[in-house]
């Protein structure tokens, strides 16, 4: 970062146009980045603010079911072969 400043200003401002916006030199870039590893190895799975409390497994279940499509039987299923054949016959 420090040799991009250096040799190539206006690459420099395009590679590190986030940094720039947010303040960032390359002087504290590792700091940032200890920072955050401290913070992770503290509490690994941090909650997202605004979260709400955490679902239970039969919460999940329940809507999984949701998506789940019904099984049919061996009779419905020959009724429905049945209506199909039907129909084929209605349209000759």
């Amino acid at each position: 970062m420090e040799t991009l400043a250096d040799d190539d200003e206006e690459r420099y401002r395009s590679q590190f146009v986030k940094y720039i916006e947010d303040d960032v030199e390359a002087e504290s870039l590792e700091e940032l980045y200890s920072e955050a590893h401290k913070a992770i190895r503290e509490d690994p799975f941090k909650k997202v603010e605004g979260a709400g409390p955490k679902k239970s497994k039969e919460e999940w279940k329940a809507i999984s079911l949701k998506y789940k499509n019904k099984r049919l039987t061996k009779a419905e299923k020959q009724a429905n072969v049945q209506k199909k054949i039907a129909q084929l016959l209605q349209q000759e």
